[in-house]
């Protein structure tokens, strides 16, 4: 018989009462806190569960944002806050966690900031910036890769100009290991473009 409805878990989150994980099937719930649909792992005598989030957006409008897997894993962020919003991300485990961030509203002399919840986490990749120098110039801004977690790339900080963060700005970080969150984005910086990478935490 087909599935016509899943159940709902209780509204503080977690599974509902008679959640089974079975060695020849797993039970799939929906998570009552958030929205996520959880699959069994379908291991006998383990209440291990992985979660998927499906897709969707959150608008940010609050000064800061604490980001987990479970609320935010593969989402739009809007950061929609003219003042700026700071987001501590989650520990880099390697989950695979993917959060997407998206510039909705201008900042007034602010910034937006995204760093990592740690001394021991960092991130890697690169930012690609449309410049104002002509029509068809880019700059591009790579992590420090220092092999030094002290001095690694932690934080990024967009300002609305040099280092990017105007509207329609997009910035994706992926949890892709141990202490490590993967990084890449595409923004429009003016003035004396500067790197939005820092090394903070």
């Amino acid at each position: 018989m087909p599935v016509k409805s899943l159940r709902r878990g209780p509204s503080a989150g977690g599974a509902p009462a008679d959640f089974l994980n079975r060695s020849n099937a797993v039970d799939v719930y929906v998570d009552g806190a958030t929205g996520a649909v959880v699959v069994g792992s379908g291991a006998s005598g383990t209440t291990t569960a992985t979660t998927y989030v499906g897709s969707g957006m959150v608008s940010a409008t609050a000064a800061t944002l604490a980001v987990t897997s479970a609320l935010h894993n593969g989402k739009t962020i809007v950061l929609n806050r003219a003042a700026g919003v700071t987001v501590t991300l989650p520990a880099a485990t390697g989950t695979g966690a993917r959060f997407r961030f998206s510039i909705a509203t201008a900042l007034s002399a602010a910034t937006h900031v995204i760093k990592v919840a740690n001394a021991t986490d960092y991130m890697r990749g690169v930012i690609v910036s449309k410049d104002d120098g002509s029509a068809s110039s880019v700059i591009s801004w790579a992590t420090a890769n220092s092999g030094s977690v002290a001095t690694e790339s932690d934080t990024l900080t967009m300002d609305g100009s040099t280092q990017g963060g105007n509207i329609g700005d997009i910035i994706e970080i992926e949890d892709i290991a141990s202490a490590v969150f993967r990084v890449s984005g595409f923004t429009k910086s003016s003035g004396t473009e500067a790197t939005p990478f820092s090394a903070g935490v």
